[in-house]
């Protein structure tokens, strides 16, 4: 039930905390977003390397006194104490912490109990209102209030970057600090602002309750954080390769390949299918599917929605736990899309299972279409090519269906992929041409491949 500001305030104050660390103060990173704007509250020193008092918030999510903040809060502490709204003061020490998500979970160093915050089971809808109550400027019990901005902010400074964006006055010494909804549940932490001043400027972004809540049982019980993994390397969908997929709308992410003897592997997933759904929520590019992949834990169900040739169908699979090698779920693939601009032609050769590219002209706008020399090509309009007249089969074959965009797999180096580009932007070189017509597919130059 909707509360008051006032009666809310009453409420959720106990549950909040001031955190005081003292560290060595590294190099302060420069730009309009990040974390610096949060984690320096006190003047005294000027350079890297003196030890200082810096600070933030935090709150506590258990009675036995786990209490949840930035980890840039405390990365590096030598020592840490909390302060609690009745004045008492505790020392605590890090229980567990997640960079990626830059949360820190922390233990109060006694047997007493606490009042504690818990996570709301939605997320608030752009407009709701949100309080948040910190230590701005080392100001203890600052409470402000203001809205939802927006979901789903990338900021850059992560690999799982979900930020919940709200216009509540966020300064320095907030970070850790919570923002409530008007039941008194936590729907975010306070984590950056964009401020070209240094102060708040209404863009302030939160780490979303879903998030925290799935940090902080990862760390309480394991001390880290473990990360579901599938292990498809994919790309993310656009206008052109959905053109070239023959979709009416671009949705989801393609599966360059699946990593071998992975769940997805074991799955039945397979190169060109398209991931449009996990557990019926719709994936709207590669990072996100990393994300929600990422949330589920190790030994869990995922349910995807692949399409393929055509047709939609649930794949179910166990996800695995995310190898430490791996940063995350997925791979980047090149830039893949294309406008109707000059022909990007191609000189071909044969190789091992597919066709060579040795030249491609122009180089510049090749490049940016995502095509380069080295690349081979192993499929042409989704059937798979075994040498540079194939390639040639499949482009007239591809024209003489009234077909506007040709999609190719491509493979460079160790990493595959998919491009889509215009069809009529697509051309062989001359002498190639010349070539591939003297060429059948079973008897290539050189005696095939080797």
């Amino acid at each position: 039930r909707a509360m008051s500001f006032a009666t809310l305030v009453a409420r959720v104050e106990p549950d909040v905390i001031a955190v005081r660390v003292s560290k060595i103060e590294a190099p302060a990173p420069s730009g309009g977003v990040g974390h610096s704007d949060f984690t320096r509250l006190d003047e005294q020193t000027s350079g890297a390397g003196n030890i200082i008092e810096a600070g933030g918030s935090g709150f506590f999510v258990s009675p036995e006194g786990y209490a949840l903040t930035n980890n840039h809060v405390v990365e590096g502490a030598m020592s840490i104490q909390v302060k609690t709204t009745d004045g008492h003061i505790y020392s605590a020490h890090v229980a567990g912490k997640d960079p990626k998500t830059d949360l820190a979970l922390i233990k109060v160093d006694t047997n007493r109990r606490f009042s504690y915050a818990t996570f709301a089971d939605h997320p608030p809808s752009v407009g709701d209102w949100v309080l948040t109550i910190g230590s701005q400027f080392g100001f203890d019990n600052t409470v402000t209030a203001g809205i939802v901005s927006g979901h789903g902010r990338n900021i850059g400074v992560g690999p799982y970057d979900d930020y919940l964006q709200i216009d509540a006055p966020i300064n320095r010494g907030s970070s850790g600090g919570p923002a409530f909804n008007m039941k008194g549940q936590v729907v975010g932490i306070n984590s950056a602002i964009y401020s070209p001043c240094g102060g708040s400027v209404g863009v302030a972004f939160d780490v979303p309750a879903a998030t925290a809540k799935f940090v902080v049982s990862g760390l309480k019980e394991q001390g880290r954080v473990l990360r579901g993994w599938v292990g498809v390397h994919l790309q993310t969908m656009t206008p052109e390769l959905a053109s070239g997929f023959g979709l009416s709308k671009a949705e989801g992410v393609v599966v360059d390949a699946p990593v071998p003897d992975s769940p997805a592997a074991q799955a039945g997933i397979r190169a060109g299918d398209i991931i449009a759904d996990v557990d019926g929520a719709p994936i709207k590019d590669r990072p996100d599917f990393g994300r929600r992949i990422g949330m589920i834990s190790p030994g869990h169900q995922a349910k995807l929605r692949i399409l393929r040739d055509g047709n939609s169908k649930l794949v179910a699979l166990t996800v695995a736990a995310k190898p430490d090698a791996t940063e995350a779920v997925v791979n980047t693939s090149p830039v893949e899309t294309a406008a109707l601009e000059p022909r990007i032609v191609l000189a071909l050769a044969p190789a091992d299972h597919g066709a060579l590219i040795t030249s491609v002209t122009p180089e510049k706008l090749a490049a940016a279409r995502g095509v380069k020399a080295g690349d081979v090509v192993l499929s042409v309009g989704r059937t798979a090519v075994a040498n540079p007249g194939q390639v040639r089969q499949q482009l007239q074959a591809l024209r003489r269906a009234g077909k506007q965009t040709v999609l190719m797999r491509v493979r460079a180096g160790s990493a595959i992929r998919f491009i889509a580009l215009p069809l009529e932007q697509v051309a062989l070189t001359p002498q190639d041409e010349r070539q591939i017509q003297a060429w059948t597919p079973a008897d290539p130059p050189n005696g095939g491949p080797n």
